[in-house]
């Protein structure tokens, strides 16, 4: 009961993964637009198909140049699964 107990404590102050994984993806953000201050960096909408971020690469005189998606996991174990997904999420975006 007491091993319940703490794993229910540890859970409620973990957090909901949605804003965990919001809050990760903001940080990405930031960080990204520190690096990169020429280049648009936009989220994909909570609830849309795609990756978590969209980098479009903008080149001297603001002309865009290319495409990078990101996608953000912060988890134990890694899925196959998203290397495919991203690809995919890729060919949407023309990243």
């Amino acid at each position: 009961m007491r091993k319940q107990i703490e794993e229910l404590r540890r859970k409620a102050q973990q957090g909901s993964m949605q804003i965990q994984g919001e809050v990760q993806e903001n940080q990405l953000k930031e960080l990204l637009g520190v690096a990169f201050p020429t280049d648009d960096i936009s989220d994909v909408p909570t609830g849309i198909k795609g990756a978590d971020l969209i980098q479009r690469i903008n080149a001297k005189m603001g002309l865009e140049s290319g495409t990078i998606i990101w996608e953000s996991k912060n988890t134990k174990s890694f899925s196959e699964g998203w290397i495919t997904k991203l690809k995919g999420d890729q060919g949407i975006v023309k990243a």
